[in-house]
């Protein structure tokens, strides 16, 4: 476990907005911590690693029973679901 503080000598709190930012566009966003000084960094450099990765995407092709209890599941996962169904109603 790593615990370290949300200040410039740790965790600077503008790695937050950086990594929401990387979300937002799709990308991943790597973020260093170096273990003698206890600072992160953007950057793939350090003692540990640690990945940001954007929202998974699902799609759904048609508006079916299954196609429902799916998306449901995958809200409840936090992965991001289009259904595409050419019929107005769904």
């Amino acid at each position: 476990m790593l615990v370290q503080p949300v200040s410039a000598e740790g965790f600077d709190p503008q790695l937050f907005e950086a990594i929401e930012g990387a979300r937002a566009n799709g990308t991943s966003f790597d973020l260093a911590t170096d273990f003698a000084t206890g600072r992160s960094v953007p950057g793939s450099a350090g003692d540990f690693v640690n990945r940001y990765d954007p929202p998974r995407r699902l799609v759904i092709v048609g508006a079916v029973q299954i196609a429902q209890r799916l998306a449901g599941l995958a809200r409840e996962l936090g992965i991001v679901t289009q259904v595409i169904d050419p019929r107005g109603d769904f």
